[in-house]
């Protein structure tokens, strides 16, 4: 559960601190980005409800690793297709965060959850420190790389 939380929270602050860097028009971007966000915690609630934890978890990681390695492979200029990229990773990333808070519940004693919570909490944000530091790397495909491979970590780990 440390490792959801903790690529998860990364990943979410990665992405909003890397928008300033993805290709194509800025405000297209973040309203591709906010309006995904919305949708992935609506959505992730019933994949939750109907696929578990593990499934959901595997889908996310996934989807937001497919985003982002089609935004850094894929060099292309049309818009579309930067906010389908954008879409695919900033999805995978929301819908992890919103299973992070949701599946605590649901792994842990109720008598355990407030410190598991509290314990996984203080570990996500204590490494999504230097989420800002990490997206501020030049070349910008370096921290493109670190959100892939921690993704792709956190994958294996769940």
């Amino acid at each position: 559960m440390i490792m959801i939380w903790t690529s998860a929270t990364f990943g979410y602050y990665l992405i909003g601190f890397q928008m300033k860097y993805f290709k194509g028009n800025f405000f297209i971007n973040n309203i591709t980005s906010s309006v995904t966000e919305i949708f992935a915690y609506v959505i992730s609630c019933f994949i939750f409800k109907l696929c578990g934890i593990n499934l959901t978890c595997v889908v996310s990681y996934m989807v937001a690793i497919a985003g982002m390695l089609c935004l850094v492979l894929i060099d292309t200029k049309n818009q579309f297709l930067l906010s389908l990229f954008i879409l695919g990773s900033k999805y995978g990333v929301c819908q992890l965060f919103n299973i992070a808070f949701i599946g605590n519940t649901h792994l842990f004693p109720i008598s355990m959850v407030a410190t598991s919570f509290t314990v996984c909490n203080l570990i996500a944000r204590s490494t999504a420190i230097s989420a800002p530091y990490v997206a501020e790397l030049k070349p910008e495909c370096i921290s493109e790389w670190t959100f892939i491979s921690l993704m792709v970590v956190s994958l294996f780990i769940s």
